[in-house]
Formats: C-alpha cells, sequence, structure tokens
C-alpha cells in the first residue's frame, strides 16, 4: 500500500501539537513550528500531499501519524476535501 507519510519537523520534548500542510504550505507550517518551539511547546509538522490516499491507511498507521489526543492545525489554501473529517 502506498504511504505518504512524511514528518517534516519532528517534535522536540513532549508532543503538544501537530500542523498539517500540503505544498506551498509546509515552508509556513515549519516556521510556525520553529516560533512555537522557542516556547516550549512541541510541535510536529506532517506533509500530506493527498487526503486519498491517507484516509485508505490503516487505523494503526493514522493513529501513529496523527495521534488521538493531540491538537491539530490544517494549512492547505485552496482545498476542502477531507476537512470534514
Amino acid at each position: 500500500m502506498l504511504r505518504l507519510r512524511r514528518f517534516i519537523k519532528k517534535e522536540k520534548g513532549k508532543l503538544k501539537g501537530i500542523i498539517i500542510a500540503t505544498g506551498s504550505e509546509v515552508n509556513t507550517a515549519t516556521k510556525i513550528a520553529d516560533e512555537l518551539s522557542k516556547d516550549d511547546f512541541g510541535i510536529r509538522v506532517i506533509s500530506m500531499p493527498s487526503y486519498n490516499i491517507f484516509k485508505n491507511q490503516s487505523n494503526e498507521y493514522k493513529n501513529e501519524l496523527l495521534p488521538v489526543g493531540i491538537k491539530k492545525i490544517l494549512l492547505e489554501s485552496s482545498n476542502t476535501i477531507g476537512l470534514e473529517n
């Protein structure tokens, strides 16, 4: 099965949030994570170029990438596919 997991930036310390970005938003997400990490926020940045492929992955895989109970922010400039989930 095709996997699109891509950790762009791994959190330092305890994971407190995840920024999911696509395409050109990855750079912005990384800058935000860098700023937040200065205040001891453990922020992970994930690149997710295809929600359709991601949604077909196993629950185990999705939970490894995006653990339950951790706040998530999605940066997407022009598409709402998958936002309802």
